[in-house]
């Protein structure tokens, strides 16, 4: 994996998203009680915040790795490794917060959102990819 020819400040742009949306996974993990949403279940509430915030990491890593010259194979699956570690660290991490505790439920949770996330940003690129090619035939 060699990084395509790039500025600080494009590096620091991919980057950022994916560091932003790991500081908040740590901190809402650091919480030993989160924000109750009465008309909701926690359990609901529990599933759908792993997979969405997974969901949104695995894109930011797979973002992040745009830079590279990686296959789109390798850097979905890259993505996606990332944000299961990061899951993993996560449960690790919630077994020190008073209140909290680990799930393996969790970490599954988390691998499918990242898994639902990459496939919505891979069909979105193929199609936005299909649609460049498509308006350069016709020029």
């Amino acid at each position: 994996m060699r990084p395509i020819q790039t500025s600080w400040p494009v590096v620091i742009l991919r980057c950022l998203p994916a560091l932003l949306c790991m500081a908040v996974i740590y901190e809402l993990s650091s919480r030993s009680k989160l924000p109750k949403v009465s008309s909701i279940s926690d359990e609901a509430i529990s599933l759908g915040g792993h997979c969405g915030a997974y969901a949104i990491l695995a894109v930011c890593f797979w973002w992040a790795l745009g830079m590279t010259d990686l296959a789109s194979g390798k850097r979905i699956l890259i993505a996606l490794a990332g944000a299961v570690l990061y899951g993993l660290s996560d449960e690790w991490h919630q077994s020190f917060v008073p209140g909290r505790t680990p799930d393996i439920r969790d970490i599954f949770v988390d691998g499918m959102g990242a898994v639902a996330g990459l496939f919505l940003v891979s069909l979105l690129a193929r199609r936005l990819e299909a649609d460049i090619q498509e308006r350069e035939t016709y020029r």
